[in-house]
């Protein structure tokens, strides 16, 4: 029974790999930079929308707000699977002030607050094909940190 705790780990980890069957990155995203509380008040607000490539593109703080959108069609191969949502930064350090906030709107309804220990959301139990989802991301820097990825 030695060691076992580490072996529960390395089969935890190996099903945490297989447990994704299909990704598909969104990467292209519009933001604004500001406080917005709602969906409507990011649309409507002054600033001009500007758009985002997670690849190549960082967003700053500290103490930050900053509102993110896409859009997400579901292709063929997702019809009637579960879909999640996964969203992360390059932080993983046990420390909310380091760790930027978010919250989710889909379809313009608040749908979860997601942090470094709330990454996954599911968003539909049953995906249909072509359906079409308005992902809104409202997102806060935090306290200590001055650039971020985003990986959703």
């Amino acid at each position: 029974m030695e060691f076992i705790d580490k072996r529960i780990g390395v089969i935890c980890d190996e099903l945490k790999k297989i447990s994704v069957v299909q990704k598909i990155p969104l990467n292209h995203f519009k933001f604004k930079k500001g406080n917005y509380i709602h969906p409507e008040d990011a649309k409507n607000g002054k600033e001009d929308w500007m758009d985002f490539d997670s690849h190549t593109m960082h967003w700053y703080g500290p103490d930050e707000h900053y509102w993110f959108q896409t859009e997400f069609s579901v292709p063929e191969s997702f019809h009637e699977k579960p879909l999640w949502l996964h969203v992360k930064t390059q932080i993983d350090e046990w420390d909310d002030g380091k760790n930027p906030q978010f919250l989710l709107f889909l379809n313009g309804e608040a749908t979860q607050g997601i942090d470094m220990n709330h990454r996954e959301v599911l968003i539909t139990p049953k995906a249909s094909v072509n359906e079409t989802y308005t992902i809104d991301l409202q997102a806060y820097t935090g306290t200590l940190h001055t650039e971020f990825n985003l990986f959703v």
